[in-house]
């Protein structure tokens, strides 16, 4: 296994025990966790992995990589502006992307969309990952969402959370688990979501491995229904932030920018700053986003003036910050926040 895909692995059961504090309060597991993280990010950094693949799709940006799929006649899915009770804003405002922003779903209904990457050219995939916010009110047990793959263009959809395919990882958090289930037995997302939630998968594939090479990798959200009244309001899903790092090691995570970038301290102490080794000649925007893909900040650079993050404006985690330049990805890293 890749460093970098150990780290990812850390990170990973970090999410999942971070998960279970909200039952058992076992708050020494996580900080270990975050410690052990924090000690290999520093010995791995100069070993990183290119992003291959970028987007945080809102709606208001990005929607274009979004296809709605027109072959299901009666497909319900709009790209709007929700206006309903329970779905009555988007995350990012003003748009979501929607199971009807007006009305109820109908009974008796199938909706997809789905999403469409290539491989890295002259590479392959070494980790990616997929976090979307959402809100969900159908009927428990009857109707419900889920989320679907398939890779190289098959015939076959897998449900993403028996994805038996990456050679080294595969972790979810906040996800449905295999016993949540609508009719026909397919694992979803069902019932009362109370309020809007944030979900992810995390894959970690080996590099060099032949068989996991693929052409393509297709992500399918599906919404269905059963007969009868409904009087509920379907599925919204809204900053759906996905990326796809190649298997091919370079110097710096900022030498895309071709501008090294520095996080001192990491992990954050009182303040923290984010500067250039250089003095940049354009502006540069700084998003932040914690471990569910929520952006939590977005702060502009001009010049050489460093940004400042305070600790106490973000919760205990492990965040990702990206850097663009006129909507374009520039750079990645990571930086921890302790208890």
């Amino acid at each position: 296994m890749r460093f970098s895909g150990l780290l990812w692995h850390i990170f990973a059961e970090a999410h999942f025990y971070q998960n279970q504090l909200r039952m058992k309060a076992t708050k020494r597991i996580l900080l270990s966790l975050f410690l052990a993280a924090t000690l290999i990010f520093h010995a791995v950094t100069t070993f990183a992995q290119d992003v291959h693949f970028w987007a945080n799709i809102t709606f208001e940006n990005n929607a274009s990589l979004v296809k709605i799929d027109n072959s299901q006649l009666d497909n319900i899915w709009q790209i709007g502006t929700p206006s309903k009770v329970v779905f009555d804003s988007a995350a990012s405002v003003p748009f979501a992307i929607v199971t009807d922003t007006l009305n109820a779903y109908p009974p008796k209904n199938i909706s997809s969309f789905e999403i469409k990457i290539l491989p890295p050219p002259n590479s392959c995939w070494g980790t990616g990952y997929l976090y979307f916010s959402h809100k969900y009110d159908t009927r428990p047990g009857l109707d419900g969402g889920f989320v679907e793959i398939r890779y190289d263009d098959s015939l076959t959809w897998k449900n993403i959370i028996f994805d038996d395919d990456p050679e080294c990882g595969f972790y979810t958090s906040d996800y449905y688990a295999p016993t949540d289930t609508i009719v026909g037995g397919i694992a979803a997302f069902s019932g009362d979501s109370d309020g809007w939630r944030g979900c992810g998968v995390e894959w970690i594939w080996q590099m060099g491995v032949k068989s996991f090479e693929h052409d393509s990798l297709t992500i399918r959200f599906t919404f269905k229904s059963e007969a009868g009244e409904t009087n509920h309001e379907g599925w919204m899903i809204d900053d759906i932030h996905l990326a796809l790092l190649d298997c091919t090691g370079g110097i710096l995570e900022g030498k895309q920018l071709n501008l090294p970038v520095n996080l001192s301290p990491n992990p954050l102490s009182a303040y923290s700053i984010i500067g250039f080794s250089q003095k940049p000649d354009k502006e540069y925007f700084i998003s932040i986003f914690d471990s569910r893909g929520r952006l939590v900040r977005e702060i502009p650079v001009i010049g050489e003036t460093p940004a400042t993050l305070n600790k106490n404006d973000f919760q205990p985690g492990l965040y990702l910050i990206n850097i663009s330049e006129n909507g374009l990805f520039k750079y990645s890293g990571k930086f921890i926040v302790t208890p």
